[in-house]
């Protein structure tokens, strides 16, 4: 789907399956049957896309069992079809790790400030490094210059080479990891172009590993848009004012391969200059927002509620949009601040705008009655958007209860769950094909926003399986359990 540039929703539309079907496929969470007639449709609808020879190619060394791609359509079709039919083993991308590693941000963060490693005069000065432990040896190096050098800099990484020289060694890994929390701990920073067409669980470990820092603003991360054939692979580290690492191989063929280790000002700067050559291309990977700079956030999510789609959200409370008129006023009589009265009016326009032609479900994984009593529920964003915590009373917490109930007897389109799931503060807001929001509401609040195919795809099959795995998703049996809390509530606040 990527080589022919194909939506789930084209797919879907094509072969007669819904769109998200297609996407768990995709991400590989569902096998394909052998006996499902959509296979074959499917492969035919490919075979008339692939007409470019590096779309060609690319299958070819997918399949990795025919020497050419055959012209006649149908034979395509078929090679395709036996290709899809194939046994593949299946792993699940690591969407729940992201969301640990972002939960554990800040303590993970704070902590990047005390790694320690070698020394760069240990290091001998030469020029070439070779195969797998000589790019280790070359990395060590640089990182070691980069900590010892008396200003910082932001240094500039790319890699699509193989990756058993970083992950192939346990002892390595974390010598390496060290080394480059001392790096940021002396104040670099770093701008890193990830490569989207490694494999999707790949690319989700290692946001998992890095989320935190990407958070703390340390690590820019990119990425090239498009295919690229991938045979010959290269890599470029490259910290300006001091050096820079380089090297070459073809496909995943790196034993033996040298590693060039510059320090010629002139060559450096040369490589800085091929560097950004390429960084012109490439977009963000995610967008990262605090409190530093909210007001971006909220001109993004102003801009993606906008988006007339199926959209998931899931999180302990609800979502502003719900949020009743009465409990707004009140909180804007005691806040006065005009950041909230435009995100409470947006979120509500936008809400209504579209929930007569697109599906929203919340995904709620509410508080125990103990925990809104204590009145230690946090309203969501409330340090971004007040610049201190806020948290619901009792008495506005069943308003907002009440007003989920009306608004799921109103609209036929808007859903509620239920769901033990997760009982920290991330809020995860998706629209289908359109990005991912996923943020940490609570104090200090946080958020990345993402919408590179792959990626998007990936937590949107998680929020689909949240919805399908949701305890009570009946729409009577939530309205039910809603107003038998909402009793509660007003039974336990009597007795009080």
């Amino acid at each position: 789907m990527n080589i022919t540039n194909t939506s789930n929703s084209t797919i879907a539309h094509n072969v007669s399956l819904d769109a998200s079907h297609v996407s768990r496929l995709r991400r590989g969470e569902r096998k394909l049957p052998k006996k499902q007639n959509y296979l074959l449709p499917m492969s035919e609808y490919f075979a008339r896309q692939i007409k470019e020879e590096y779309q060609k190619n690319m299958i070819l060394e997918a399949i990795n069992s025919y020497d050419y791609f055959p012209n006649d359509y149908n034979m395509a079709a078929r090679m395709i079809c036996e290709w899809l039919m194939e046994e593949k083993e299946i792993s699940e991308p690591s969407v729940e790790k992201i969301l640990n590693s972002f939960t554990a941000g800040t303590t993970r963060n704070d902590a990047m400030v005390h790694g320690e490693g070698a020394d760069s005069e240990n290091y001998i000065d030469k020029e070439y490094y070779y195969g797998l432990e000589g790019k280790r040896e070359a990395v060590v190096r640089f990182l070691s210059m980069v900590a010892d050098a008396e200003k910082p800099q932001t240094l500039l990484l790319f890699s699509d080479e193989e990756l058993s020289w970083l992950y192939g060694d346990r002892k390595f890994s974390i010598m390496w990891a060290e080394m480059l929390k001392r790096v940021l701990s002396k104040g670099n920073r770093i701008k890193i172009i990830h490569t989207i067409n490694r494999d999707i669980n790949e690319m989700l470990e290692a946001l998992a590993k890095w989320l935190p820092v990407y958070i703390g603003g340390a690590i820019e991360p990119y990425y090239y848009p498009r295919i690229r054939d991938g045979v010959f692979k290269r890599t470029l580290f490259i910290a300006p004012k001091t050096a820079a690492v380089v090297s070459t191989s073809v496909q995943d063929k790196f034993q033996d391969m040298v590693n060039f280790f510059v320090t010629d000002k002139v060559a450096v700067n040369s490589l800085t200059i091929e560097y950004n050559n390429y960084y012109t291309l490439c977009r963000p990977l995610m967008k990262i927002f605090n409190t530093v700079n909210y007001n971006k956030f909220w001109n993004l999510f102003e801009e993606i509620e906008k988006e007339k789609c199926t959209c998931i959200i899931t999180g302990q409370v609800p979502f502003i949009m719900t949020m009743p008129c009465s409990m707004a006023e009140e909180i804007m009589n005691l806040t006065k601040n005009n950041l909230f009265v435009k995100i409470y009016n947006k979120s509500k326009e936008s809400f209504e705008n579209i929930i007569n032609d697109a599906n929203i479900t919340e995904i709620l994984s509410i508080p125990s009655i103990e925990k809104i009593f204590e009145g230690t529920v946090t309203l969501p964003y409330s340090d971004m958007i007040f610049g201190r915590e806020l948290y619901y009373t009792k008495e506005q917490f069943s308003e907002h209860i009440e007003s989920l109930i009306y608004n799921l007897k109103k609209y036929k389109n808007y859903n509620v769950l239920l769901n033990r799931g997760r009982k920290d503060d991330i809020f995860l807001y998706g629209k289908e094909d359109r990005g991912i929001i996923v943020s940490k509401s609570g104090p200090p609040s946080s958020a990345f926003a993402i919408n590179e195919p792959n990626m998007s795809a990936a937590f949107w099959d998680y929020l689909s399986r949240l919805s399908d795995d949701a305890q009570i998703k009946d729409k009577k049996e939530v309205i039910l359990y809603l107003e038998k809390l909402a009793d509660k509530l007003f039974m336990v606040a009597e007795s009080v």
